[in-house]
């Protein structure tokens, strides 16, 4: 094997391996911490709000909410798309809210 492409080789082994471990660093490693942080906050029961069941706390809880605060920096728009807008059982809001004058029909 000739010398100069035994050396690019090498070369090229080191440059691959800094370039891994440099995202690895910069990006799983600080979405790991993250989500360790996340987790280690004590969670609040979110079922003690009337209308929240087991169902609507997973789905907050896949969504990364996990307490009373987190809960009430949501709009009302953001928890529709993580609950889902039919989950929330107000049917007669939200046929209001899409009529352009307020009057329900």
């Amino acid at each position: 094997m000739d010398r100069q492409l035994l050396i690019g080789m090498i070369v090229g082994f080191i440059i691959g391996w800094v370039v891994e471990w440099s995202i690895d660093f910069l990006y799983w490693r600080r979405r790991y911490r993250k989500l360790e942080q996340t987790l280690s906050k004590p969670r609040d029961n979110l079922q003690k709000i009337k209308g929240i069941g087991p169902e609507v706390e997973k789905r907050l809880n896949e969504a990364g909410i996990f307490s009373f605060e987190q809960l009430s920096r949501l709009s009302q728009t953001e928890i529709w798309e993580i609950i889902g807008k039919e989950q929330t059982g107000f049917e007669a809001l939200n046929a209001v809210q899409d009529e352009p004058d307020g009057k329900n029909e």
